[in-house]
């Protein structure tokens, strides 16, 4: 690779660490060009990117960046899973193609707003429901809270109207004596 390539790779990937702090290290070694190109794709539909890159030119842009990573991650053939919204999407994904597509990818690491993870930790990030998903959790446990909220209102509200039927009532039993 020339120079001039290699200092434009490098600088992407430092223009991807400066947008997020969002990103997985993945072990594309055994995936056929045909599975990387969807995974490439269906990431991309996710406000995500896929770069690969070689290993030197990910240790200059994060030795650049001042970012620490551990040496043993950076072997073998890797791309990195830049996200930009979601944190946990490329994980979901990831899975997706893992489980459906019975692709060999192995997640090295992942760096969550800035902290590293093992790639064991990887099944427990792919598991997290995503945005939508947990707002609909909140949103039903708050209904459920909302609910109970107003059926005790409700039960005192008809507490106080039968003490005041019952009032009336032994006034006018007063009153009619």
């Amino acid at each position: 690779m020339e120079k001039e390539k290699k200092q434009k790779v490098v600088e992407f990937l430092q223009n991807q660490l400066g947008k997020t702090d969002n990103f997985y290290f993945v072990d594309i070694s055994r995936m056929n060009a045909n599975m990387l190109r969807e995974l490439r794709s269906d990431i991309k539909k996710e406000d995500a990117l896929i770069k690969v890159a070689k290993n030197n030119l990910i240790r200059r842009a994060f030795e650049e960046k001042k970012i620490d990573i551990p040496e043993d991650i950076l072997k073998g053939n890797n791309a990195l899973v830049f996200s930009y919204s979601d944190p946990l999407v490329p994980a979901r994904i990831i899975k997706k193609y893992i489980e459906e597509e019975n692709a060999n990818i192995n997640v090295k690491a992942i760096f969550i707003e800035g902290n590293f993870y093992p790639g064991e930790d990887f099944k427990k990030f792919s598991t997290i429901p995503g945005r939508q998903g947990l707002l609909s959790i909140l949103a039903g446990s708050l209904q459920g809270i909302i609910g109970n909220f107003v059926y005790t209102l409700e039960a005192k509200l008809q507490e106080f109207v039968l003490l005041l039927e019952s009032l009336k009532k032994k006034k006018e039993e007063i009153n009619g004596n």
